[in-house]
């Protein structure tokens, strides 16, 4: 069995994960992915369409052509049957569907965004895809700061305070801003499947331990002049919250409209949000940053 560590949890797997940190560790994994036959269908499910089913035992994805995943209920045990040869599809659906799923069974938040290091604090981003949230986890990381995320931002409210678990070391941004920010494309691998993406290839290590999460920024475009503040309370700290999750079709499969109505409720009354306006008129970055920092300067 190959060992990981990410998001705070051992992982034990039959299948090599390069992309998560490597770490051996003694005793029972958190999650145990395993390979094996997989039921096209489980007994009784919830049926919400698309490619995942539910019932009170499982979780069961049916990616056709790819992989059939298996689930237990408590997040703890993975089944993979593996129909593709295609090894980055492959390991691309396990993170981003099949880890996705174990975390909110084990009450994670999940959010759809960037976070980096500030101090002894962490700072999230996050938004729709292509707002920039990748990119100012660059710029910020350019100014000396430690991207702990990219993509997925994994939270538990922990003592009344909001907590940060790093998930593995990933960098991604879009090729047409490469031009735009004079960055040494030599720094970055191509991404298969995702060619309108490189991956920045420096992001060999990344720091383990959790941290608090002290400011959350919701990234938006829209058809301004200039890069505003807003701050979010109540129903629209609420709102913004609901429209960033990550894997909201998993949610739906795991927690009832009132759990899950809850569960953006207590994250949104333990996080200090603002959104950040850009424009959609020419690239904005150093504003951008400049509006943050100011956002970061406020108690």
């Amino acid at each position: 069995m190959y060992k990981y560590f990410a998001y705070g949890l051992n992982i034990s797997s039959e299948l090599e994960l390069d992309e998560l940190i490597a770490r051996d560790f003694i005793g029972e994994a958190d999650i145990e992915i395993k390979l094996g036959e997989c039921p096209d269908q489980i007994t009784g499910p919830d049926w919400y369409g698309g490619w995942w089913q539910a019932d009170d035992e499982y979780l069961l994805c049916d990616f056709t052509d790819i992989i059939r995943a298996l689930v237990s209920r408590n997040g703890e045990e993975v089944t993979l049957q593996v129909f593709t040869e295609d090894d980055f599809q492959l390991r691309s659906f396990i993170y981003g569907q099949v880890l996705s799923a174990c975390l909110l069974l084990k009450d994670y938040y999940l959010l759809h965004g960037a976070c980096v290091k500030i101090g002894d604090k962490a700072v999230g981003f996050c938004g729709a895809s292509g707002v920039g949230k990748s990119t100012l986890a660059w710029g910020f990381m350019k100014e000396g700061y430690t991207v702990y995320s990219d993509d997925v931002i994994a939270l538990k409210i922990e003592e009344g305070k909001v907590i940060m678990y790093p998930g593995f070391p990933r960098l991604r941004l879009r090729k047409e801003i490469f031009g735009l920010m004079s960055i040494d494309d030599s720094l970055f691998s191509e991404i298969k499947h995702a060619r309108e993406k490189k991956n920045f290839t420096g992001m060999d290590e990344l720091p383990m331990s959790p941290v608090e999460l002290t400011k959350l920024v919701v990234l938006k475009v829209i058809d301004t002049d200039k890069v505003s503040r807003i701050e979010l309370k109540g129903g629209e700290a609420l709102l913004s919250l609901q429209d960033t999750a990550y894997r909201t079709e998993l949610e739906q499969h795991i927690f009832d409209d009132k759990t899950l109505l809850d569960r953006s409720t207590k994250l949104a009354n333990h996080t200090r949000m603002n959104q950040v306006e850009r424009t959609n008129h020419y690239f904005c970055l150093d504003e951008v940053l400049e509006k943050v920092h100011s956002i970061l300067m406020i108690n």
